[in-house]
C-alpha cells in the first residue's frame, strides 16, 4: 500500500523512463487514467520504443478498458516475444483477455503464470475471478484462495471474501431463528 501522494512527491519531476513509469502506475492506482496518459505522454516523447514507455502504454489501454484492451493484449504480447515470458506480462495479457469477456483465453495465461510461480499475489486473485467467471468447480476457486490466505493472509480480496461471509452467517442465523 503506502502513501501514494507521498510516493508521487518524491517523483514529482522524474529524472528517467523507470520514475516515469513509476509514475504512471502509482496515477493508475490512484485510478487518475487521466494523469497517466499525461506522463504516458511525455514518455513517448522521451523514448516510445523503449520497453518501460511500451509497458506503461499497456498499463494505460488496460486502464481504459474497453477496445483499448485488445490493444493492450498485443503490446503486452509483443513484449514478451522480444524478451522472457515473465509473470507479470503473463498477467497482464490475462487481465486484457478479462477485459475483454474471453475468460477461457485468459485462463490459459493465468495457468502459465502460476506454473512459473505458483505464489505471484496479483495471479492468484486473478485466477479467482477468472474461475468465478468461467463457473469453474467450487473446488478450483477453493484450492486457489487457500495458496492466496497461504502467500497473502491481509490481501483486500481475502479480507472482503470473509466480511461477505460473515455477513451472510449473519442473516442466515437471523432467519432461521425468524422460522
Amino acid at each position: 500500500a503506502g502513501d501514494t501522494k507521498e510516493a508521487l512527491k518524491a517523483l514529482r519531476a522524474p529524472s528517467d523512463l523507470e520514475q516515469a513509469a513509476l509514475r504512471v502506475q502509482i496515477l493508475l492506482s490512484m485510478n487518475r487514467v487521466d494523469l497517466a496518459e499525461q506522463e504516458l505522454s511525455k514518455m513517448q516523447g522521451e523514448d516510445d520504443d523503449a520497453t518501460l514507455t511500451q509497458l506503461a502504454t499497456g498499463w494505460v489501454l488496460l486502464a481504459n478498458g474497453g477496445k483499448k484492451c485488445k490493444e493492450a493484449a498485443l503490446i503486452f504480447q509483443e513484449l514478451m516475444s522480444k524478451s522472457v515470458q515473465s509473470t507479470m506480462l503473463l498477467n497482464a495479457v490475462a487481465m486484457s483477455h478479462m477485459q475483454m469477456k474471453q475468460f477461457n483465453e485468459a485462463e490459459k495465461y493465468l495457468v502459465e503464470a502460476q506454473e512459473k510461480n505458483d505464489s505471484d499475489v496479483d495471479v492468484l486473485v486473478n485466477l479467482v475471478s477468472c474461475y468465478c467467471n468461467l463457473r469453474k468447480p467450487e473446488a478450483n476457486i477453493q484450492a486457489t484462495l487457500d495458496k492466496l490466505r497461504q502467500v497473502a493472509p491481509d490481501h483486500a480480496l481475502l479480507a472482503q471474501l470473509s466480511a461477505c461471509e460473515a455477513t451472510f452467517d449473519q442473516v442466515a442465523a437471523a432467519q432461521s431463528a425468524s422460522a
